[in-house]
């Protein structure tokens, strides 16, 4: 029976600590989708909320919109191409409607579309670096709130 324990290098398997979010991840994903199945990390709904966005090093932000959010970042629509790999700052202005109004956070860069189009409007993906837990509950709910409205489980 030990042996089954041990890797071929025979040392004992050690088992890796998921980060919050891949324990979250594994909380969330509901079967819809395609063929029944969800298969980004997070799910994500889309939804037009104001951003302003600035440098980690700078002070003058920017406007922006998000296209879709999920738990794990935000696709965004800015009027300036910006880096692969950039930290930014952002705030995030939420519907009226919701118990809370806005959210700070630090995010980078993943994603960004090479083909602009009419040269206005720059599609740029974001992961969050630095969510405060509090923030990221209220994310979750707010995600769980609207997708929960588009698509059911199985």
């Amino acid at each position: 029976m030990e042996l089954r324990a041990k890797r071929a290098s025979g040392s004992p398997k050690k088992k890796t600590k998921n980060s919050p979010m891949e324990i979250e991840a594994k909380k969330t994903k509901p079967a819809c989708g395609w063929a029944g199945m969800e298969r980004r990390k997070y799910p994500r709904i889309a939804v037009n909320l104001p951003v302003e966005y600035w440098p980690m090093n700078g002070s003058k932000s920017s406007p922006g919109h998000t296209v879709d959010i999920s738990i794990g970042g935000l696709l965004l629509s800015l009027p300036e191409a910006i880096e692969v790999g950039q930290n930014l700052e952002l705030s995030l202005y939420f519907d009226p409607g919701f118990h809370f109004m806005s959210m700070e956070a630090r995010v980078k860069v993943v994603w960004r579309n090479m083909d602009a189009g009419n040269g206005r409007d720059h599609k740029v993906a974001v992961k969050f670096v630095d969510l405060s837990a509090e923030d990221r509950e209220r994310l979750k709910e707010y995600v769980h709130t609207f997708y929960g409205l588009k698509c059911s489980p199985i």
